[in-house]
């Protein structure tokens, strides 16, 4: 499993006289909050805790630091409380299930539709990006080519000069009916999708341009898309990782 993608799985404990049987809740995957997120639990009923710290967040789980509880509640506990993500709270009640290293994994309890679009609306883009897989890097002319596909929502391709000891040669995002691109002798460029809908970004230049409609103003919110875009998408080095994130910085907002 990649790191975006760790699930606490459940086991009964072994008898002497029985052989172990185990129990599986179906999950989904679970995003890893990071410095992006001002995410926090406030228990309620019992108070354990002020506020618990999300270590990860899914549509059927939770994690929580175990640091920030003053009593760590056992296995099968249910708490009740909310979520809290930058302001906005939700109420939600959790099972405790088991305990791994630092975390307290949680199971969501019966979550609201509106719980679940809550979750879904705010980790939109990570939720993509776990869909993503990597192509066979292509390497021609000492330039490998990477690509990064399998969601309808985001996609992520670039061109890097071997030995990968400087900044990307070409490199091309997609995100949400959004377009970026730029390489190390070119300018960052912010653009849509004139159809709405991302194309294959592994084609020539002139095809994609053809497609997109370049925009002056680089939006706060579309920002954060693609920081988030770039910080959770798999195969990218931090070094191309900082790269990315210095090349938004060069965009008008």
């Amino acid at each position: 499993m990649s790191l975006l993608k760790k699930l606490l799985g459940l086991g009964s404990p072994e008898s002497k006289n029985k052989a172990p049987s185990k129990t599986f809740i179906n999950r989904a995957h679970r995003v890893q909050v990071s410095l992006l997120h001002n995410v926090k639990f406030l228990p309620i009923d019992p108070p354990f805790a002020q506020a618990v710290s999300i270590a990860n967040i899914s549509t059927t789980g939770v994690g929580l630091f175990v640091k920030d509880f003053k009593n760590i509640p056992a296995q099968g506990f249910k708490l009740k409380g909310q979520i809290v993500v930058e302001g906005v709270d939700m109420p939600i009640q959790l099972e405790v299930k088991q305990k791994i290293k630092d975390v307290l994994g949680c199971h969501i309890v019966q979550p609201s539709n509106d719980l679940l679009g809550f979750i879904k609306n705010y980790f939109e883009v990570e939720l993509e990006v776990f869909k993503l897989s990597a192509k066979p890097a292509v390497i021609q002319d000492d330039i490998e080519q990477n690509h990064l596909t399998g969601s309808e929502m985001v996609e992520v391709f670039w061109r890097n000069k071997l030995p990968q000891t400087g900044p990307l040669t070409e490199y091309r995002l997609s995100f949400f009916g959004n377009y970026i691109e730029g390489g190390s002798s070119t300018k960052p460029r912010f653009g849509s999708w004139v159809s709405g809908k991302q194309q294959n970004l592994n084609q020539v230049s002139e095809l994609i341009w053809a497609r997109v409609h370049w925009e002056n103003h680089f939006p706060e919110s579309e920002k954060e898309k693609a920081l988030k875009l770039i910080t959770y998408a798999p195969e990218l080095t931090p070094e191309e990782k900082k790269f990315l994130k210095s090349e938004l910085n060069k965009l008008r907002h």
